[in-house]
């Protein structure tokens, strides 16, 4: 029996490929204040993690994208400078520490 498949690219290829597109995806829809339009626009967590996550796979982030996500955390810090849940919400340690280690990451 012959087979009709063509040859796959590398399973590292493919996720390279994924996260390429993924990425260009996400800047794409990014606003000029930083966030992003939707469910999440208010937590700092995500860009958070998402900092820490490329230090530790060794992933750098372009100078734009750092300046942007820095952004987002300016505008999401609360006047006493901690950062919640949300603009609305009470300061959490655990949010802060994410978002300080996260813009210590990012050269603040």
């Amino acid at each position: 029996m012959e087979s009709n498949k063509q040859p796959s690219k590398p399973a590292s290829q493919e996720v390279e490929d994924a996260w390429k597109r993924s990425s260009n995806r996400l800047l794409s829809l990014q606003l000029d204040e930083g966030g992003w339009e939707g469910e999440v626009v208010w937590c700092p967590i995500l860009p958070a993690q998402y900092v820490i996550v490329c230090y530790f796979i060794g992933r750098k982030i372009p100078e734009e994208e750092k300046q942007k996500i820095l952004k987002q955390f300016e505008y999401t810090r609360h006047e006493d400078g901690l950062w919640g849940m949300h603009p609305d919400s009470q300061p959490y340690l655990f949010v802060t520490t994410l978002v300080y280690v996260a813009s210590r990451l990012l050269g603040m």
